[in-house]
C-alpha cells in the first residue's frame, strides 16, 4: 500500500471537487483537493476567481479550469498541510495536516507527487470530444489569463498562459 493509499484509509474528513475557484479557511485532518494537471507539475498557476465559474462555459475546450498541483501544494503548505501523494489519474492531490506527519508518511514535493494526466476530455468548439493528449492540450489554452502566485506574494500577478513543456506523455 502507496503512503497516500495509507493516509487515505484513515477518516476522511473533507473532500473538495475545486473546478474553477479557490479555497477558503477550514482544519480538516486530510484534504482531497482536485487540481488541472494540463498546467504541468512546477508552475504555480489558477485560472482566475470567477463567482459564477463554469468550466465547460469558461472555454470550449474543457481544459482551462482550477490550478495546478504546484500552486495547490503552495496554497496547503501555507495552510499547514504537507503533500503526501496524487490519484493514478492526476486529478485529486491528498495532503495530510502537518502535526499527524510521521515516519510513516513521505512528504513530497509537487513535481515529484505529479502523475502524468490520461484525461481526454478535450473539445473542439463545437462540442465534440477531440482527445488531445500531452502538450497539445496546452497549445488549445495558449494565451488565456492564469493567475502566478510565485511572482508576487502579496498581490494578484495575472498573465497570460503561455507554452509549459511537460515530459512524461504518452
Amino acid at each position: 500500500m502507496g503512503c497516500w493509499q495509507e493516509v487515505v484509509s484513515m477518516r476522511i474528513s473533507v473532500s473538495i471537487d475545486i473546478d474553477g475557484n479557490n479555497i477558503t479557511s477550514f482544519k480538516p485532518r486530510i484534504l482531497v483537493l482536485e487540481y488541472n494537471a494540463v498546467f504541468g507539475p512546477t508552475r504555480k498557476i489558477s485560472v482566475q476567481y470567477d463567482g459564477n465559474f463554469l468550466r465547460t462555459e469558461k472555454h470550449y475546450s474543457n481544459l482551462y479550469f482550477g490550478a495546478s498541483l504546484a500552486a495547490i501544494t503552495d496554497l496547503a503548505n501555507k495552510r499547514g498541510y504537507s503533500l503526501v501523494g496524487t490519484n493514478s489519474a492526476s486529478s485529486n492531490a491528498f495532503f495530510l495536516r502537518n502535526d499527524l506527519i510521521n515516519n510513516r508518511v513521505e512528504v513530497l514535493s509537487a513535481e515529484k507527487a505529479y502523475v502524468t494526466s490520461l484525461f481526454r476530455e478535450s473539445r473542439d468548439r463545437e462540442g465534440n470530444l477531440t482527445s488531445l493528449s500531452g502538450n497539445d492540450r496546452l497549445e488549445i489554452i495558449r494565451g488565456l489569463p492564469v493567475y502566478r502566485i510565485d511572482v508576487n506574494r502579496n498581490r494578484a500577478a495575472v498573465g497570460p498562459l503561455t507554452s509549459i513543456v511537460v515530459t512524461g506523455y504518452q
